[in-house]
């Protein structure tokens, strides 16, 4: 069962070589206990309008989401992230980088 607490951990803004100006907010949480669940948190985020690119991590209890603030603000990513029923402990800090497509090895 997923827990219903939550806190951001940091916000860091990103360019997306398509030139669009993204941010990109972690947040470090707990209550994800399972892939089922963590593959359904990552899958509502990305539906969101603004979010490029959403990675839940279950062994770290992590959430990584890069959106376009025009769109969408981080405060309504933790309501997304909080009506999934996860706790955020914190924000945690980010650095600058692009948003990117390419996998990475």
């Amino acid at each position: 069962m997923i827990s219903p607490h939550l806190r951001i951990q940091s916000s860091v803004a990103i360019r997306h070589p398509a030139a669009a100006l993204f941010q990109k907010v972690i947040f470090e949480v707990t209550g994800i206990h399972c892939l089922t669940c963590a593959a359904t948190l990552e899958g509502a985020l990305r539906e969101l309008p603004g979010v490029r690119l959403a990675s839940v991590y279950l062994v770290s209890e992590r959430v990584e989401v890069a959106y376009d603030a025009s769109v969408i603000s981080d405060g309504e990513i933790m309501q997304a992230v909080e009506s999934a029923r996860v706790h955020v402990l914190k924000r945690a800090s980010a650095r600058s980088h692009a948003v990117s497509d390419a996998p990475s090895c």
